[in-house]
């Protein structure tokens, strides 16, 4: 088991909120590996994100049904550096996110004007 290959079976867990998997998007910042067992280290998009037990969870079990003779998955979820929430992860993940025009729209949003208070 090599750190390749893990990293290789998280691009299988996506952040669906943005639909990029936790790899591309910045996410994972190590997986260290001791004997049998596997530590990754990451964030998710925001404190409060709505997701994070669910990403966990998945980086849990994508890792024990992918990869042979891991006996224990420890992930640990931390916040500095800062995610990826200001800049969307990596080129990769922020050309997909433009291909996709997730971006474009995000943009648009913000620069749409704020609804005015009826008199």
């Amino acid at each position: 088991m090599t750190e390749a290959e893990v990293l290789r079976a998280l691009h299988q867990v996506v952040a669906s909120e943005v639909g990029v998997n936790i790899v591309d998007l910045g996410l994972v910042y190590s997986a260290e590996i001791a004997d049998r067992c596997v530590k990754i280290v990451m964030t998710v998009t925001t404190p409060a994100c709505p997701m994070h037990s669910y990403l966990t969870e998945q980086v849990r079990e994508v890792i024990q049904s992918q990869i042979e003779d891991v006996e224990k998955v420890d992930v640990a979820v931390v916040w500095d550096p800062p995610g990826p929430a200001n800049d969307f992860g990596n080129r990769k993940a922020a050309a997909r996110l433009a291909e996709e025009r997730w971006w474009r729209l995000a943009l648009r949003e913000r620069r749409s004007p704020k609804c005015q208070r009826a008199a």
